[in-house]
C-alpha cells in the first residue's frame, strides 16, 4: 500500500468540494435555503441544520476542514458547478439562502446592490460644498460619474436612481 505524504494530504484538503460529494453529506431545501447534515460526523448530527452564522452575518458550513459560505454551496448544489464570481442575496439578508433569493454577480453588480452607507443616508447623494445644495454621483465599473448638483436631496436621489437603473439594471438599489 502506498504511503500518503503530508504534501498530498494538504493538497487534498485544499481541493474544492465537488457537487457529488456535497450531495452525499448535505441536503439542501431550495424553498427554505436550509442545509441539513445527512451523516453524523463529530459534532454534526444527521438531520441538524448545518453551519453557523459568522460575525459578518453569513452562514458558514465547514466541510472537509474548509469553511464555505452557504450561498456558494447552494449554487454548487443546484447547478453542479462553483459560481464563477460572487453569489448575491437579492434581499440583502445574508442568511436567506433560498434559491429564488440568490443570483450570480460580478463585483460591480454586487456593490450596486448595497444599502446607502454615507452621512446623507441616501445612496449616491451627499451634501455639496455650496451651502444648501446636494450632489449626486455614481460609480459604474470602477468609474465615478458626477450626476449634477441639485437644490434638494430628493432631486439628487432621483438623478442617482435613473443612473443606477441604467448602469446596473436588476442590481440597482436606490435606498
Amino acid at each position: 500500500m502506498a504511503q500518503t505524504t503530508g504534501t498530498t494530504k494538504a493538497a487534498a484538503k485544499k481541493a474544492l468540494l465537488t457537487a457529488d460529494r456535497l450531495r452525499e453529506i448535505l441536503s439542501y431545501a431550495p424553498n427554505t435555503g436550509e442545509f441539513r447534515w445527512l451523516l453524523t460526523r463529530g459534532r454534526a448530527r444527521a438531520g441538524k441544520i448545518a453551519g453557523v452564522v459568522s460575525v459578518y452575518g453569513y452562514r458558514i458550513i465547514r466541510v472537509g476542514g474548509r469553511d464555505y459560505r452557504s450561498a456558494r454551496l447552494a449554487w454548487l448544489y443546484m447547478t453542479g458547478a462553483w459560481p464563477l464570481q460572487l453569489v448575491d442575496h437579492i434581499d440583502l439578508n445574508r442568511v436567506n439562502d433560498r434559491w429564488s433569493n440568490l443570483r450570480a454577480a460580478d463585483h460591480s453588480s454586487n456593490h450596486a446592490n448595497r444599502r446607502a452607507r454615507n452621512r446623507s443616508g441616501i445612496k449616491g447623494v451627499r451634501a455639496a460644498r455650496t451651502a444648501g445644495k446636494w450632489t449626486a454621483y455614481i460609480q459604474v465599473r470602477g468609474h465615478q460619474q458626477h450626476l449634477g448638483t441639485f437644490s434638494t436631496p430628493d432631486e439628487a436621489a432621483s438623478a442617482y436612481g435613473r443612473a443606477a437603473r441604467e448602469g446596473f439594471g436588476d442590481f440597482a438599489r436606490t435606498i
